[in-house]
C-alpha cells in the first residue's frame, strides 16, 4: 500500500492557520529561507517585501511545534555571495531542518542585478 502525505509551500501564515491545515491533513511544509544572511532580503527588498530571516526561522519553529516535518530552502548564485555563505547556509539547514533545497538564480532580463 502507498502512504501518502501532503506536503504544503504556502509561505508565511498565522499559527491558527498552520494549525487548521495540519488538523486536515497536511503534515509537512516547506519555507525558504532564500539566505541565512540576508542577501536575499537585503539586494532583492523590491521583489521580497516582508521577508525577513528571523520571521521564517520563527515560523519554521511554529510548523515544528505542531508537528510538521520542515523543509528548507536557499539560492546558490546570488551577487556578493560567498563560499562561507553557502556554507552557512548548509550547517543552518543541517542544525533546523529535515528536509533541504538548493536552486540557481536564473537570470533573465527583468532579473534585479
Amino acid at each position: 500500500m502507498v502512504s501518502w502525505g501532503i506536503t504544503l509551500s504556502v509561505g508565511e501564515q498565522e499559527t491558527d492557520v498552520y494549525k487548521r491545515w495540519f488538523d486536515a491533513g497536511a503534515h509537512r511544509y516547506l519555507l525558504r529561507i532564500e539566505s541565512t544572511t540576508g542577501l536575499f532580503t537585503i539586494r532583492y527588498t523590491q521583489i521580497t517585501a516582508g521577508m525577513i530571516f528571523q520571521r521564517r526561522l520563527d515560523c519554521l519553529k511554529r510548523l515544528q511545534d505542531i508537528g510538521y516535518q520542515t523543509g528548507t530552502g536557499v539560492m546558490i548564485g546570488l551577487p556578493f555571495q560567498t563560499l562561507d555563505d553557502l556554507a552557512g547556509d548548509l550547517l543552518f539547514m543541517k542544525d533546523l531542518i529535515l528536509t533541504c533545497a538548493v536552486w540557481d538564480r536564473i537570470l533573465k532580463c527583468a532579473t534585479p542585478r
